[in-house]
């Protein structure tokens, strides 16, 4: 029988039965390493002995079994298959987690240089990490760290290379919660830092110079591995920088300096990926920012809270932007969009459903007033570049490819280097990314091209950006800062009939406008053109774009102050509402059987029905809505009553029928019917 089967037997058949029988002493596992290099004519005292790791490079074969065998045996030990009492499991993955026995046999296969052991190494310390801490003594061991940053690039190598610095840096995290600073976790932490500060990363800009031949600031590191190597890759260097900045954010806010540099740089890298990345590597850095940076913002006391959330408000507003900006329509989304937010693909529809959580959670630690004030100018600069990209157009018959100001990344500089990180306010903490290195990894992103996220159309921002503000003000528009809401009625409502929108801008900018009914009745000023900009859509030929108007009308007409206010000093709008509603032959016209929607027809109802519940109980005016709503079909009844007693109902019947219906389509559908009849 060759070694070879005799290891795969052994790692398959012999690993759950050593796992149980494993004793609290790190011994019997170096004797268990010790009979599988047996196997090969590997004689070793001590399997952590640094003769080990050479005899093991001179034959990779058997070196390629040890690191199967190292594998294994963490799986085994945690495995619900492997039947051992709770505490002996316990014991044994304490044992385990304090041997030294992996790091000889982890330094031959990386330093080898050769792909297939490096990735099998890359697994076993992935699976070791899954215990909960990193293999011991790999903080010792320099050269073993150079190459596994060295195989970052390596085309064979990326992937497992990166899941390997991740699966370190989240165990290191785990085990620092709990440990005090002198510990081989904060040690090799500190080696797995100055790994990614003076290699890793450097050489990532250096290949990002290459590949994309662009600055910095445009796109993340992670954009040229994709290029170079494949989107694998680069969502394993996201999961790299997301594991690394979780690892460090925690020390810096405590105040260990040394560490703000690179956390500087990577949340760089994090906020762009946010913006241009594939959807996938996006909302993982997404996650990262919602589930860590802004949960541990909130996990903080609140005396300390107060500070620090000052100091990172800059940061904040660069992420809400960010956030924003990955909201905007690619493409094919924007082609293909209605006014009809369900028509988007479900996979843009989830990554909004994403963002606007997080955004919330922004919202929740800004306080509303903050966080009202910078989504507002987006949306403020947004509209402003939806009016000059269309003025450009329709004088040089060509867009404008300039970002709207303030979607942007320039903020990141004042929130990370504007003030300290450390919780104590420590002196000396200047840590400039603008002053640092010339070196591309200390680039600030200054613009994103707009391109990349979502093409180059003038009314994407602002569309995003309207989105934005809908989510941000949610059911508390009533209580919000005049001003800024003010501003946002009027952007919202010009955005409706703008000549460079679409159908999708006036969408969202009428679900924007019919959330702010109660706002709008405290606030009257601001009516006029949201009215008239919700009347041209209901009148629109495009069916959806005008039942979404007719749902911000019913929206509107809901708000029990707003609608008093429209039937006291607006009853031309009520008036058109009658006119639009007859026009369209009242209930005679609806959807198709199936369809949960209301038709336009019955939301026009149901919102003249509210108007004239407002306007009779504040009027004894006889002439009142409701008269005015059914006075066409008791005139029709009435003329069908008098023909029929004076006996011409054939003649009268034959009139109606050659003349247009003009005193409402229901009466006259069922003149129709009973002529059939008859």
């Amino acid at each position: 029988m060759q070694p070879s089967s005799i290891l795969q037997g052994l790692q398959t058949i012999f690993i759950p039965s050593a796992a149980v029988v494993a004793a609290t002493h790190s011994s019997e596992q170096h004797l268990l390493l010790a009979g599988a290099a047996s196997v090969y004519g590997i004689q070793q005292t001590t399997v952590d002995s640094p003769a080990l790791g050479l005899q093991l490079q001179q034959d990779p074969a058997a070196l390629a079994a040890m690191l199967q065998v190292l594998s294994a045996l963490p799986d085994a030990v945690m495995s619900k298959q492997t039947s051992v009492h709770p505490d002996r499991r316990t014991a044994v993955t304490d044992s385990l987690k304090q041997s030294s026995c992996a790091a000889p046999v982890l330094r031959a296969a990386i330093c080898s240089g050769n792909p297939k052991l490096i990735t099998l190494a890359c697994q076993a310390v992935v699976s070791w990490c899954d215990l909960g801490c990193p293999p011991r003594c790999l903080e010792t061991h320099t050269d073993v760290l150079d190459a596994l940053s060295s195989a970052v690039l390596g085309r064979e190598t990326a992937v497992p290379a990166c899941d390997a610095l991740a699966a370190m840096l989240t165990a290191v995290k785990e085990s620092c919660s709990s440990s005090s600073s002198s510990t081989p976790s904060m040690q090799l932490l500190q080696q797995l830092a100055h790994q990614l500060q003076g290699n890793v990363l450097p050489a990532l800009a250096a290949e990002h110079l290459t590949v994309l031949q662009t600055a910095a600031d445009t796109a993340p590191y992670s954009a040229a591995l994709r290029l170079h190597l494949g989107p694998e890759a680069e969502a394993a260097f996201c999961r790299v920088a997301c594991a690394a900045a979780a690892a460090l954010l925690q020390p810096v806010l405590q105040g260990t300096v040394q560490y703000q540099p690179l956390l500087e740089v990577l949340l760089q890298q994090l906020l762009l990926s946010v913006c241009v990345s594939d959807d996938g590597v996006a909302m993982m850095a997404v996650d990262f920012w919602q589930d860590c940076y802004i949960a541990t913002l909130q996990a903080l006391p609140l005396d300390h809270q107060a500070s620090l959330l000052t100091q990172q408000q800059g940061v904040l507003k660069a992420l809400t932007g960010a956030l924003v900006q990955r909201t905007q329509l690619g493409p094919t989304a924007a082609a293909a969009a209605t006014a009809d937010a369900r028509d988007l693909p479900e996979e843009t529809r989830m990554v909004r459903r994403e963002i606007a959580s997080a955004l919330r959670d922004i919202g929740a630690l800004l306080g509303q007033q903050s966080m009202l004030c910078y989504v507002t100018q987006l949306v403020s600069n947004s509209y402003q570049h939806l009016c000059s990209t269309h003025t450009a157009a329709a004088s040089s018959n060509t867009s404008s490819q300039a970002s709207p100001a303030g979607l942007g990344l320039h903020d990141i500089a004042a929130g990370l280097t504007g003030g300290s990180w450390s919780l104590s306010a420590a002196e000396g903490m200047q840590h400039s990314i603008q002053h640092r290195s010339t070196s591309s990894t200390a680039a600030l992103p200054g613009h994103l091209v707009p391109a990349a996220c979502g093409g180059s159309a003038g009314w994407l921002p602002l569309e995003s950006a309207l989105y934005a503000a809908n989510v941000v003000l949610g059911r508390q528009g009533s209580g919000a800062a005049e001003q800024q809401v003010q501003q946002l009625v009027q952007c919202a409502a010009a955005a409706v009939t703008h000549q460079g929108g679409s159908m999708k801008l006036a969408g969202t900018a009428l679900t924007l406008l019919g959330g702010l009914a109660a706002w709008l009745a405290n606030n009257s000023t601001s009516l006029p053109p949201v009215l008239t900009a919700v009347v041209a859509a209901l009148q629109s030929p495009n069916e959806k774009l005008a039942r979404n108007a007719a749902t911000c009308i019913q929206r509107l007409c809901s708000c029990d102050d707003l609608a008093v206010l429209l039937t006291q000093s607006h009853g031309q709008f009520v008036q058109q509402l009658l006119q639009e509603y007859q026009r369209r032959g009242g209930l005679s016209s609806r959807l198709a059987e199936g369809s949960d929607d209301k038709p336009v027809e019955e939301l026009l109802l149901l919102s003249v029905c509210s108007l004239a519940v407002a306007h009779t109980s504040n009027s004894s005016d006889m002439d009142s809505i409701l008269l005015q709503l059914v006075g066409p079909q008791l005139t029709a009844a009435a003329d069908e009553l008098v023909a029929a007693l004076h006996g011409n109902w054939p003649q009268q019947q034959q009139q109606q029928q050659a003349a247009p219906a003009v005193h409402g389509g229901y009466w006259h559908q069922k003149q129709q019917n009973q002529s059939q009849e008859q």
